[in-house]
């Protein structure tokens, strides 16, 4: 009778770790597209971003600047569009002392929409 009541504990502790288990899976099962999910998009996010920094330092070596650099951490000029990103051009990037900080100098000219551009038309003296 005694080892009957020890199989009978032993297969009740079974069961019971049995069904943690299973609802240990079941919660597994139901969080693992959220998480692949979240993995996947910071993942493309973070190599998106390795090579926006990587065209970004190489253009900045020509002397050039990089738009998608700015799109990438969503910044703008408060200038917008009388102030083009194409026309600009880099001086100076540092870190802070506490290398948290990324400081980029450069200069951008600003449009005067109000000018206009004449063209003389090409004429033949007689």
């Amino acid at each position: 009778m005694i080892v009957n009541l020890n199989l009978q504990n032993d297969f009740n502790s079974l069961i019971t770790r049995i069904e943690a288990h299973d609802k240990d899976y079941r919660e597994l099962k139901a969080k693992q597209t959220g998480t692949n999910f979240a993995i996947s998009y910071v993942t493309s996010r973070l190599l998106t971003g390795n090579a926006i920094i990587q065209e970004t330092h190489r253009k900045w070596n020509n002397n050039e600047m990089n738009p998608a650099f700015f799109d990438f951490i969503n910044f703008s000029l408060p200038c917008g569009a009388d102030c083009p990103m194409s026309l600009a051009k880099p001086s100076k990037c540092s870190f802070a002392d506490d290398r948290k900080t990324l400081f980029l100098d450069f200069n951008v000219p600003v449009i005067n929409r109000t000018l206009k551009l004449l063209e003389a038309d090409p004429f033949e003296m007689i």
